[in-house]
């Protein structure tokens, strides 16, 4: 069970790379992050070096993402090296590129912020389960090499917790004030599939119950740590996360990919109940 809740964690953190890379230098819908406005319109850099900065935290998550990927494959195959010391050079080797990934997101949802605009004031707290997934991940790794116990896995539980209950909330809160973009998602994605013609009010009703449930469910994991909750909101997670692509098509693949925590850390989660159930 703790491998797979530290593959878990792996995979959410290189597709969320991969989404980052996606988002701001590969795809053909190639834009510009907040960090970039930031230090150009605000703070007054060249272009050449808000670009560059901007780009260079892009790549460095995608060479991120292949690092953490290549080490954990190696990591599992490593017959004949001795436990503990596959162990530890795995952690000093993924720990740097952790914290930077989760620096980056912090960083980007911070200027989102400074930046403005509507509801950016929550970008920090929305977009939690974004940096909290690779401290998670980098925290199992340092308590294994030095000997796992159940004291850190009930500290990473508290993180992903508060993370994912942070999303939530925010997202069911936006959700209730029936948010435009959020609207969009529901009216494209059922013209694209469904072609039932649904109106923007009716749109607008739905995302009001679905704002009202989210709460519920952030509310009710943060008391009750039930695994059938934080299975349904992982599934739902995942969804919406899907819904970029469903709603706009193939082209917004790194929209779905940069939400991928959105539905990991509660996966996550659910790995962490089952061993915290284990241990008592």
């Amino acid at each position: 069970m703790f491998h797979a809740l530290i593959w878990c964690l792996r995979l959410v953190t290189v597709t969320q790379c991969i989404g980052l890379a996606g988002c701001y230098v590969l795809a053909t819908a190639e834009r510009e992050s907040e960090i970039y406005g930031w230090l150009f319109f605000d703070l007054g850099w060249s272009e050449g070096w808000s670009q560059g900065l901007d780009d260079f935290g892009s790549y460095a998550c995608l060479v991120g993402a292949m690092v953490l990927l290549i080490s954990g494959l190696l990591g599992s195959l490593a017959l004949g090296v001795p436990r503990k010391r596959r162990q530890r050079w795995q952690s000093w080797l993924e720990l740097p590129v952790l914290i930077f990934v989760s620096l980056w997101c912090l960083l980007l949802a911070l200027t989102e912020t400074l930046r403005g605009g509507l509801f950016t004031e929550w970008a920090i707290a929305e977009q939690a389960v974004r940096y909290a997934t690779p401290v998670a991940l980098g925290w199992l790794l340092i308590s294994q090499a030095r000997g796992l116990s159940q004291q850190a896995i009930k500290r990473v539980t508290l993180l992903l917790l508060l993370a994912a209950f942070s999303t939530f909330l925010v997202h069911g809160f936006k959700a209730v004030l029936a948010y435009g973009p959020f609207v969009d998602l529901l009216l494209l994605s059922e013209q694209r599939w469904l072609e039932q013609g649904m109106e923007q009010a009716t749109a607008e009703t739905l995302l009001v119950f679905i704002g009202w449930l989210d709460i519920g469910l952030a509310i009710g994991l943060l008391l009750t740590r039930w695994r059938i909750i934080a299975c349904y909101m992982a599934f739902w997670g995942f969804l919406t996360a899907a819904s970029r692509v469903t709603a706009f098509g193939a082209e917004a693949w790194p929209e779905m990919l940069v939400r991928a925590a959105n539905g990991g850390a509660l996966m996550a989660l659910v790995f962490c109940f089952s061993l915290l159930r284990k241990v008592d």
